[in-house]
């Protein structure tokens, strides 16, 4: 496999789809439970995991150190904003790059989760520190580039005014009729809830078109990810698809020996995994291989966005036809039913 209709060489990936055989594990996930079985992985061999929450208002997303099972719940999940890089340890907030050196300094093992950029900066900083990396495993995503927190805040304000009460539950991911469409669901303290689709949403319009500038043009694509295993949604695989799961199924591309390594310690009795052909995952995961195109009113979406907010961009960058059919999931609908392949074209063309 060279790979050429990719633009690197593919010949040393090898791919692996995975799900929680266990449906309740599994619809708590955002796809097939990847992270969390990793993440149980490690922890049974006494490591430590850190990766991203929320944090507890809702209203942004920051690193999280587990250290016991019972602790993933945290995790779980996709954010789609850039989380803050501190984590609380040893009683304080410290960067979670110095965090991670402290206990690889320990001797223990630790699985750190991130985007492709962040993942590259861990191996920087661990470098200049001449930290032993020998028991350092990285997982990270397959993305699209995180939209910036202020969505967040605003759509979850938004919502508790609305409701007149605090959101004490938030998904982004949720699965309410199985693994795809995706929802948003939200639930409040005075026992409401809230559920739209995610696409239709402004917090979907908000990540799926104003990410940061530098991820348009990624540098952590193709032949150049650092980490050990890329994990994301396997998108493109269907019923006819004996690894097909209608409540989620995980794409693993190990990229290292290590990564090898870290799958080989997933427990297969409560965790389904067979190997996949490595040229269809990617040619169902664009964005494994390339960044999103920028949208051409990305500057005015960013100017409208700090200036007016969040409501107002979105209607404002849709028009106000384009704003209702989304708003009445016409939009949504018609994303819904195409093939992944023609979902990810037209998204890379329009940026939308």
């Amino acid at each position: 496999m060279s790979g050429a209709k990719f633009g690197f060489d593919i010949s040393k990936l090898v791919a692996y789809s995975g799900y929680y055989i266990d449906d309740s594990l599994l619809k708590e996930s955002s796809s097939g439970g990847a992270a969390t079985a990793l993440s149980e992985a490690v922890l049974a061999r006494g490591g430590a995991v850190l990766g991203v929450t929320y944090t507890a208002d809702f209203k942004g997303a920051e690193y999280c150190l587990v250290e016991q099972a019972e602790d993933l719940y945290k995790l779980k999940g996709s954010k789609y904003i850039r989380p803050s890089k501190e984590v609380f340890y040893d009683g304080e907030r410290r960067s979670v790059y110095t965090v991670v050196a402290s206990l690889l300094e320990t001797g223990r093992e630790v699985l750190f989760f991130g985007l492709g950029c962040v993942v590259a900066a861990l191996y920087s900083f661990l470098t200049t520190k001449q930290t032993d990396t020998t028991k350092l495993f990285t997982v990270e995503l397959i993305c699209m580039g995180p939209t910036t927190p202020k969505v967040a805040e605003e759509y979850i304000d938004a919502l508790e005014k609305r409701y007149r009460s605090k959101v004490c539950d938030f998904s982004v991911r949720y699965k309410k009729r199985g693994w795809t469409p995706s929802y948003l669901h939200a639930e409040f303290e005075n026992g409401k809830k809230f559920e739209t689709l995610f696409l239709q949403s402004e917090y979907g319009y908000a990540f799926k078109h104003y990410s940061f500038a530098p991820c348009y043009d990624c540098h952590f694509k193709g032949e150049n990810h650092k980490a050990d295993i890329t994990v994301g949604d396997y998108w493109g695989i269907s019923k006819n698809h004996a690894a097909y799961n209608e409540n989620g199924v995980s794409l693993f591309l190990l990229q290292t020996q290590r990564g090898k390594e870290l799958l080989s310690y997933i427990d297969t009795d409560s965790f389904h995994l067979e190997l996949a052909d490595v040229s269809f995952a990617l040619s169902n995961n664009l964005h494994y291989f390339r960044p999103v195109q920028r949208p051409s009113d990305w500057e005015e979406f960013g100017k409208d966005l700090e200036q007016r907010g969040l409501f107002y961009a979105a209607r404002r960058s849709q028009g106000n036809v384009k704003y209702f059919l989304r708003k009445a999931g016409i939009i949504a609908w018609a994303h819904r039913i195409l093939p992944q392949t023609l979902r990810d074209a037209i998204s890379h063309r329009t940026g939308k």
